[in-house]
């Protein structure tokens, strides 16, 4: 099952790391436990049989070492840490709230014929801020704009999108 769980894991990357993040809350300690839990699941799919939701294991393994990160960190006492029962809660939060892959596939959709309908200009800011994970201030460098110019302009690009999203799916209005 590696093949396909490498395959599965790989569609489900932004997914999977969006949720450890929105439990830790810290953009570093998230990536090194996105390719830890990465790790696990390669290893535990050699192992397991057929998996029969691929998301809900995969979020299972995800939340489980995140509340190991958690007891980690309070052996250390290195910093304040949330209880494990703050982490079950935000990963109960997130899971139920999460969109189902066709949910995501039409938002996604619809995410793309929005942004292929707006000016190149706030196109290519999107692309060098969200693609290319570039930050404002090179982004502001490399079109010869101030930094605060940049923000507002994405801002305001995001705003867009978000609005055009919503009518496209049908949610306006509804605070979604």
């Amino acid at each position: 099952m590696s093949d396909d769980a490498l395959k599965q894991l790989l569609g489900f990357r932004s997914e999977l790391l969006g949720f450890i993040r929105a439990i830790l809350r810290n953009p570093s300690d998230a990536e090194d436990l996105f390719q830890e839990t990465c790790r696990i699941i390669l290893e535990k799919s050699r192992q397991t049989a057929d998996v029969l939701d691929f998301r809900a294991w995969a979020k299972e393994i995800a939340r489980r070492q995140v509340l190991q990160h958690y007891r980690t960190l309070r052996l250390r006492k290195t910093s304040t840490v949330p209880s494990e029962e703050m982490a079950t809660l935000v990963s109960d939060v997130y899971l139920r709230n999460s969109p189902s892959p066709g949910e995501m596939a039409e938002e996604s959709a619809a995410l793309r014929a929005c942004l292929e309908g707006m000016p190149e200009r706030q196109r290519h800011l999107i692309r060098l801020r969200f693609l290319a994970g570039q930050g404002y201030d090179s982004i502001a460098r490399a079109i010869k704009g101030s930094e605060g110019a940049i923000r507002r302009m994405v801002a305001r690009t995001r705003l867009l999108l978000m609005d055009c999203v919503r009518q496209r799916l049908g949610l306006a209005g509804r605070g979604n």
